[in-house]
């Protein structure tokens, strides 16, 4: 999504913007990039929820919450818990009966281990007093993988990533997270409309450092609203279908830092 927006700048300012794609560590390598850089809102680092978890999960002992200075988000997407069509589930309530009579024996997949869809599931499972295993893989694809293979009952991930085989009739989805409605799930009801209270939503968004100019920061998050807002990026959400998740400056800080201590908090709670 940088590269697009990135795209979106050059056409609007006639500017050239280089993306550097910085990998590894969770997030580390990329957040020890910007953070070698001059703060003068010339290095913009990319930041999503995935991100945002991990700083929950040790990666905040380097680089505390107070060293990112969030200028603006672009999309917002929520989780869906999906199942295989054929699956003796088409509730959440199924899952949950099947969950408290038979402990331990329910095996779910998603990404990662303390990501926000682990934290999901694990919430899932403490608020419908059941216990599963988890298994985790390195992305959504791998999600529906163990899903189509067999090699799961249930599944978290993207509904972008699901929404093709829901509608190749492979998959189906029971539920999502958080309360906004989404192109990519309508129709499917929430976890919260159902009586969980499952808020983790993914989100993709940028910050330069904390230490950067105040006036530099709300250019900037100017600058990418005004990206989002052309054909090129739209036209590029509608075929990823996705939403609009745009956040200035002000309202991306609360966003994320109410997210950091949710996150921090189920972590604590969760994570045993």
């Amino acid at each position: 999504m940088a590269r697009q927006i990135a795209q979106s700048i050059e056409e609007l300012y006639d500017v050239t913007v280089t993306v550097e794609n910085v990998t590894g560590g969770s997030g580390a390598n990329m957040f020890a990039e910007v953070n070698a850089r001059e703060a003068d809102g010339y290095t913009i680092g990319t930041v999503t929820a995935s991100q945002i978890a991990a700083l929950c999960n040790g990666l905040d002992e380097q680089f505390p919450l107070e060293t990112f200075s969030f200028v603006a988000n672009v999309q917002t997407d929520p989780y869906c818990l999906a199942v295989p069509a054929d699956s003796k589930f088409t509730s959440i309530k199924d899952i949950v009966t099947y969950g408290q009579e038979n402990p331990g024996t329910l095996l779910i997949s998603g990404q990662g281990t303390g990501s926000a869809l682990h934290l999901s599931a694990l919430q899932f499972g403490a608020e419908g007093n059941f216990t599963f295993t988890w298994l985790p893989t390195d992305g959504g694809s791998d999600t529906v993988a163990n899903l189509l293979g067999g090699n799961c009952d249930a599944g978290f991930a993207a509904p972008t990533t699901v929404k093709q085989y829901v509608e190749a009739g492979q998959l189906k989805m029971l539920a999502i997270t958080g309360n906004q409605k989404v192109s990519s799930a309508e129709g499917i009801p929430s976890f919260v409309e159902q009586g969980y209270d499952l808020q983790l939503t993914q989100y993709r968004g940028f910050y330069v450092r904390s230490n950067t100019d105040a006036n530099v920061c709300r250019m900037i998050s100017e600058m990418i609203r005004s990206a989002s807002q052309t054909e090129t990026f739209k036209n590029y959400m509608a075929e990823q279908l996705l939403d609009d998740g745009y956040m200035d400056k002000n309202t991306f800080t609360d966003y994320a830092r109410s997210d950091y201590e949710t996150v921090k908090a189920l972590s604590e709670k969760l994570l045993k």
